[in-house]
């Protein structure tokens, strides 16, 4: 039998491996849910419908249209996460919400400074009126990660596909 002074050490070891633990856990990036040129909340460009389910399962609701490039859905998902599906597979993936961050945390509510300064290769600059950080060019076929930038923060996140 141990005596009540040796438990006390191991009750007090067990409590600062515990504390250490929290505050590593608490110092670690968060996964990132915003992949640049990839997509957002787990989903890729190029995912079929079935894969986008089976990565956050059914939307809360789906949306049907049509535009000059055809016909498309946008599913719906909680944390304000949209997924556009063009034919068979997702071609835009974007956000409102402040859910979904990169790697080093940019999203929703960052500052226009936190996008230049954490997200590499980010070019800021206005497009008809409107002020926009993103990787990669908007010619056909590229794939751009985009920040929309209103009163010097992000509104909006996206990763997609240009079409035209």
């Amino acid at each position: 039998m141990r005596s009540p002074r040796s438990t006390r050490g191991l009750v007090t070891l067990a409590a600062a491996i515990v504390t250490a633990s929290s505050a590593i856990a608490a110092q670690a990036p968060a996964s990132a849910d915003i992949v640049i040129g990839d997509g957002l909340a787990g989903v890729s460009l190029g995912m079929t419908p079935a894969q986008v389910r089976g990565v956050l399962g059914e939307p809360k609701r789906v949306v049907k249209g049509t535009n000059e490039f055809g016909r498309y859905r946008v599913f719906r998902y909680p944390h304000k996460v949209r997924i556009t599906i063009m034919g068979r597979s997702v071609i835009t993936t974007w956000t409102t919400g402040r859910y979904e961050r990169t790697d080093v945390g940019v999203g929703v509510g960052s500052t226009a400074r936190q996008v230049r300064a954490g997200v590499p290769g980010v070019v800021c600059e206005k497009i008809a009126g409107i002020r926009y950080c993103h990787v990669g060019d908007y010619n056909p076929g590229e794939t751009v990660t985009e920040f929309k930038i209103k009163h010097r923060v992000v509104k909006r996140a996206l990763v997609g596909r240009v079409i035209d």
